[in-house]
């Protein structure tokens, strides 16, 4: 969870209603500035990965808008098996910040959950991104997860 480190300067604040306001402040997000979340931002599903095992994520995602968030999509493959067939299957949205990101959203899937052959999509034919909504839709087969991207502040570190 990303919390602000430093009292908030207010004349600094960038209030983020308006999707355009918030892409460029949150573009910028890194670099100085500290961001304070306004409504509940974590949401996760089952996890999957067996702890212990070492798991390499073949993801594939795209940028959500001009903003530092991301949308992922891809099979997870344990490294101490010999063989390359994925073991599950995750979707994710990510905000970037200069200590690398932060998972804000996950939903992780069995592969036999899944339709043939969709563990080789590209995410752009899994996600969808509504701006005006703030809406980030996942579908696989019937099924479909959503998550909205939270409001927050963007502000200048003192």
């Amino acid at each position: 969870m990303i919390q602000s480190h430093h009292a908030v300067t207010l004349a600094a604040i960038i209030m983020l209603n308006a999707c355009n306001t918030e892409e460029q402040a949150s573009h910028n997000a890194g670099n100085g500035y500290s961001v304070e979340w306004l409504t509940d931002h974590t949401d996760y599903g089952e996890k999957i990965h067996e702890m212990g095992r070492s798991c390499l994520w073949e993801s594939d995602r795209i940028e959500l808008g001009l903003s530092r968030f991301t949308a992922a999509v891809g099979p997870n493959v344990y490294q101490d098996e010999d063989n390359e067939e994925p073991d599950f299957y995750t979707v994710d949205v990510e905000f970037g910040h200069e200590e690398g990101s932060t998972v804000l959203f996950e939903r992780n899937l069995h592969i036999s959950d899944l339709p043939d052959n969709f563990a080789s999509l590209k995410a752009t034919e899994v996600i969808t991104f509504d701006r005006k909504t703030r809406r980030v839709d996942f579908r696989i087969g019937d099924n479909k997860f959503s998550y909205t991207i939270p409001e927050s502040r963007i502000a200048n570190k003192p």
